[in-house]
């Protein structure tokens, strides 16, 4: 998760911005410094099976995604 966040922070220009998806419980993930989707809507809308996932959708409404934090790095440095 270190290395997910230290990407978040120093996120280049052009990359996507990050919605991590976690199974973790609300208080864990505010002590991490993570935003919140309370409701869990996000999570069950995109089948996210893991944590942390990753779902990218490009301009043309193409999907790709990922779990784990090796994939969510891998998919966000994969973005032009």
């Amino acid at each position: 998760m270190e290395d997910v966040k230290q990407w978040e922070r120093a996120r280049p220009d052009n990359a996507p911005e990050l919605f991590l998806i976690t199974s973790d419980t609300a208080e864990a993930n505010r002590q991490q410094g993570f935003r919140l989707d309370a409701e869990w809507g996000a999570g069950t809308l995109l089948g996210a099976g893991g944590t942390p996932s990753a779902v990218i959708i490009d301009e043309e409404g193409k999907v790709a995604s990922g779990v784990g934090a090796p994939a969510v790095l891998a998919l966000a440095a994969g973005i032009e």
